[in-house]
């Protein structure tokens, strides 16, 4: 009853409907997961990812940095070193550490990993997680001709398949 509470709380504050979860700073139960996720879309969990595999859950979402981690730039090298054909990388962190001079990361830090992020800029997608859950539901709607020679997409959102080892825009709504 509390996250139901919640929701309809941070509905009439912001005006909007809550689409996702960030679990803050502790490991998520199941128990906790479904009643979450009868009010969201997904979950993205504080634990750290062991892969840089897509994630089959959209609530299981876990992070593979926080940005005031020590090895954070490692661990950005690592993601742009795997081979994986659909990876994900999910870094997270709190705004409010920005202006708070306690805290272990300031605007330059951050700066300094953008910076780091920019070198691998082609071939990757900067995301939020709603724009990552929304691209995947369009990647599992795509529909494929009885002789497997035509694929449509019918969300409104470019999605990219890899056809004779090359990428392969197909555009929201075409064939």
């Amino acid at each position: 009853r509390e996250v139901e509470e919640d929701c309809t709380a941070l509905k009439t504050i912001f005006g909007v409907q809550e689409i996702g979860f960030g679990v803050p700073f502790t490991v998520c139960g199941e128990r906790e997961i479904r009643i979450i996720k009868k009010h969201v879309r997904y979950i993205r969990l504080s634990e750290y990812a062991t892969s840089f595999a897509l994630p089959k859950d959209p609530y299981h979402i876990p992070i593979h940095a926080l940005y005031n981690d020590p090895d954070v730039m490692e661990k950005i090298a690592a993601f742009s070193e795997n081979d994986l054909p659909d990876s994900l990388f999910v870094m997270a962190g709190h705004s409010y550490e920005f202006d708070n001079e306690s805290a272990p990361v300031q605007w330059e830090k951050f700066e300094e990993i953008l910076a780091n992020l920019y070198q691998y800029r082609d071939g990757y997608w900067a995301a939020t997680n709603l724009e990552i859950y929304d691209y995947v539901q369009a990647m599992m709607k795509i529909r494929r001709s009885a002789d497997g020679k035509m694929l449509y997409n019918p969300p409104d959102i470019d999605v990219w398949v890899s056809y004779k080892d090359e990428p392969l825009k197909i555009g929201a709504c075409q064939t």
